[in-house]
């Protein structure tokens, strides 16, 4: 069964702040479109590794390549938007 866009995001939320432990507190009001490598929210680049496979296994989904390589990957709005438009494998 597909999930509705508020599901997925309490999930993302949850993947977000209490997997990977960003800090609510430094996150300005901006923070849906900071990059995750800038200071705000400082990835390593593992730490998007380990985002991304937590997402593709919490969601039940393939994320695009294309995505990847085309900056697509790099903030919550880039992110929720691959999450909102993928298909979940059957």
């Amino acid at each position: 069964m597909e999930m509705d866009r508020t599901e997925k995001l309490n999930i993302f939320n949850d993947i977000f702040f209490n997997v990977m432990k960003v800090d609510k507190s430094k996150l300005s009001d901006t923070y849906m479109d900071d990059d995750f490598f800038g200071p705000k929210i400082n990835f390593a680049p593992r730490d998007l590794l380990f985002l991304f496979f937590e997402i593709e296994k919490r969601f039940n989904i393939i994320i695009p390549k294309d995505d990847i390589i085309n900056d697509k990957f790099n903030t919550i709005n880039n992110i929720l938007n691959i999450i909102y438009t993928t298909k979940q494998i059957s």
